[in-house]
C-alpha cells in the first residue's frame, strides 16, 4: 500500500500508467483555450500536462473532474477508481497493483 499527500505524486502514478497514445489522445482533447496548442506541445509527458492544468486552475487537490473526464477520453476507469481514491478525505489512495 503507497499513501499519496500531494498532487503531484498523483501525477507521477498516472504517467506511469498511461501510454504514449494516451498522451496524445489527452492532448487533442483538451481544450485549445484552456492550454493553447503550441504551448501544449512543449509539455513533455501526462504529469506535465496535469501539472500546467493544475496551474491554469483546472485541476485542484478538491476538484479532479476534470482529470477524470481526461481518463475516460482514454478509457482508464481503473485509473479514474484510483483519483477517486484520492479524493476522499484521507487524500490517499491504495495503488492498483495490475493497472494498465
Amino acid at each position: 500500500m503507497a499513501e499519496y499527500d500531494n498532487l503531484g505524486r498523483l501525477y507521477q502514478y498516472l504517467k506511469s500508467h498511461t501510454t504514449k497514445d494516451d498522451e496524445r489522445t489527452v492532448r487533442n482533447v483538451i481544450d485549445r483555450k484552456i492550454i493553447p496548442e503550441g504551448e501544449l506541445e512543449k509539455l513533455g509527458d501526462f504529469a506535465d500536462i496535469c501539472r500546467e492544468l493544475e496551474r491554469r486552475g483546472k485541476l485542484k487537490k478538491n476538484n479532479l473532474g476534470y482529470l477524470k473526464m481526461l481518463l475516460r477520453q482514454i478509457n482508464r476507469k481503473p485509473l479514474i477508481k484510483e483519483v477517486e481514491k484520492y479524493e476522499q478525505p484521507s487524500n490517499s489512495f491504495d495503488l492498483i497493483s495490475n493497472v494498465k
